[in-house]
């Protein structure tokens, strides 16, 4: 019943009311023109109707498979500026039938931005330089085949401003909550000049078949850099088959990034188009407080079929200037 709630929903917000309305009245025409044609045995206006309706259902289709396969160009921007790296990204992984690599069953993903500040609390240049960042991925699920397996993998988004040569990547994992797995340093791949894929490789006897595991993939860079507005991508969909389950929290040291601005979109994969908001504009400092009390079921959110995540921080809006955001 979860499934067909999930699936309702999505279509709900993939159509919208008015695409909503369009798939209702096509229904109710096609069953009023059966009924017409078997009532008055195949008359003059029953073919009519019959041909309005074909006509309405084409239109309907195409404007359906117009909307899901463009891409409107003022949502690839933000304040005049293009997400480069989120672009790059989303093109490179478009269509529904985007394929991971992993055969590990993912259940559940728990995200963590953090940031330490330098002595020098000051943006320059529309930047503002750090002791170092560190991102961290927390993955629980478990070996659902019937063989073992040896490695995991996963995308990792480059900034256009960020240096990549001085991130370090690492990776812990624990078999059943309490046996350290030993992984091999992750290996890296680059698919493109803003896309790596990091593969974590388990030692020994890699994970069996119906073991549970967590494993921890971070990137920590320093020093670092924030920029004024900064863009991060969350894209559940491409760790595992199957809905998973994640939430996301923020931490930092520095007061002036704290007083940042956050906001949590959820966008189509396909066109880029915002469906809603998470949570719009709340402070660096109350994010993780916030999102715990509105999503306290779970304390996480569920993934749905063809949709990514952006989480945006950017200057409170009486300190918003001309900015540049090349992320």
């Amino acid at each position: 019943m979860k499934r067909i709630k999930n699936t309702f929903l999505d279509y709900i917000y993939d159509r919208g009311g008015i695409g909503v309305f369009l798939d209702f009245l096509s229904v109710a025409s096609f069953v009023i023109a059966i009924c017409t044609l078997n009532w008055f045995h195949f008359e003059l206006y029953a073919f009519i109707i019959l041909a309005l309706l074909l006509m309405l259902i084409t239109t309907n289709i195409a404007h359906f498979c117009y909307r899901k396969n463009s891409v409107r160009l003022k949502d690839l921007y933000y304040n005049n500026v293009p997400l480069i790296s989120t672009m790059t990204y989303l093109i490179q992984t478009r269509g529904r039938n985007f394929e991971h690599s992993n055969d590990l069953t993912v259940r559940r993903v728990s995200i963590r931005y953090a940031f330490w500040e330098k002595e020098d609390k000051a943006f320059q240049n529309d930047s503002l330089d750090i002791a170092r960042q560190k991102f961290t991925y927390v993955f629980h699920g478990s070996n659902d085949t019937n063989k073992d397996i040896y490695s995991f993998s996963m995308n990792f988004i480059k900034s256009v401003f960020a240096n990549f040569y001085n991130a370090r990547f690492s990776a812990k994992c624990m078999i059943n909550r309490q046996e350290a797995l030993e992984c091999c340093e992750p290996r890296i791949k680059r698919l493109s000049s803003l896309r790596d894929l990091v593969t974590v490789e388990f030692r020994g006897a890699g994970i069996r078949p119906k073991q549970e595991f967590t494993l921890e993939i971070s990137k920590e860079s320093a020093p670092s850099s924030f920029r004024t507005v900064e863009h991060f991508l969350i894209d559940p969909e491409q760790y595992t088959d199957g809905q998973v389950t994640w939430n996301v929290e923020l931490q930092s040291n520095s007061e002036t990034i704290k007083k940042r601005d956050v906001t949590l979109l959820e966008l189509d994969r396909n066109t880029f188009v915002c469906k809603r908001r998470l949570c719009n504009k709340v402070k660096f400092a109350d994010f993780n407080s916030y999102f715990n009390n509105n999503y306290a079921s779970s304390n996480a959110l569920y993934s749905k079929r063809n949709r990514v995540y952006l989480l945006r921080i950017e200057p409170p809006k009486e300190h918003e200037g001309t900015t540049l955001d090349w992320s």
